[in-house]
């Protein structure tokens, strides 16, 4: 399970590290983001493989090895077959990057853990403060105290474990994807898009992604409906759906429950708290 941890309130704006996402043995979801996302990620493998592109480049993820990812960085991510249970934090602040850098976390990139055992219970402890409705900065000071337990006991691994560049037409239309799913998109457009029939687009996405683009586009929409469930409370899960590209509410709803594993509204309870 994933968990926003949403800030109100101004005198927020003054903590130098927040939390802003905790995911405590969650499974990896396919996502793409070709413009990163605006705070600091840090994806921890606790069990399978899970498989990562950033910056173009692909890397594996195995059990105590990490993806930290700065802000803006490009990245898509995915499990391997047998399934990827992670640990996820996300968190920004005026202090953020300077904090890694002083940590030896300079860049984005796969590192290593030598110690597995710390994160297991800082994330139970992160998660029972969110139950708690914790305030900001009580977050603020566990995940500082979590990253100053890890730094010493982390180190970049080589880029010589990335793998060959994503096929550059896939990459072009997961972009697109992206960028317009809140429209119709048709096999004819994207196809037009990187210059294939969609024929051979179809299958050419398939063999790289292991699925389909409607399946993708899915994936894109739910997880757009997820985020905006959170951030307009107020907003009926129809509405939610029609911004995310669904037209018809009840499709809304089955996609909805086949991605995520119950229904808009029954989500958006389980990720009402606001701190």
């Amino acid at each position: 399970m994933v968990y926003s941890i949403r800030h109100s309130s101004r005198r927020d704006s003054r903590i130098p590290l927040k939390l802003v996402y905790i995911g405590h043995n969650h499974e990896l979801e396919l996502s793409n983001h070709p413009n990163g996302a605006g705070f600091c990620m840090w994806y921890t493998c606790t069990e399978g493989k899970g498989e990562f592109t950033v910056d173009g480049k692909r890397v594996i993820i195995r059990p105590g090895q990490c993806v930290i990812l700065l802000p803006d960085t490009p990245f898509s991510c995915k499990a391997l077959p047998g399934g990827c249970i992670i640990h996820l934090l996300g968190f920004t602040g005026p202090c953020c990057i300077e904090l890694l850098r002083v940590f030896g976390i300079e860049e984005s990139g796969i590192y290593q853990l030598s110690d597995k055992s710390i994160l297991p219970e800082a994330m139970e402890r992160l998660v029972r403060m969110h139950r708690h409705n914790a305030a900001p900065e009580e977050y603020s000071k566990v995940c500082y105290s979590l990253l100053l337990d890890l730094a010493p006991r982390i180190e970049r691994l080589s880029d010589i474990q990335a793998e060959a560049p994503v096929n550059e037409a896939i990459q072009m239309v997961m972009e697109y994807l992206e960028a317009h799913y809140r429209e119709p998109i048709s096999l004819d457009t994207l196809a037009d898009e990187v210059h294939l029939t969609k024929e051979y687009l179809c299958v050419l996405f398939k063999k790289e992604m292991g699925h389909t683009i409607l399946h993708r586009l899915t994936l894109i929409r739910i997880g757009w409906a997820r985020l905006y469930l959170e951030q307009y409370p107020d907003k009926k899960a129809y509405e939610i759906g029609r911004m995310c590209g669904f037209d018809s509410p009840s499709y809304f709803g089955k996609k909805f429950r086949e991605v995520v594993g119950m229904t808009p509204d029954a989500y958006r309870r389980v990720n009402s708290i606001v701190v």
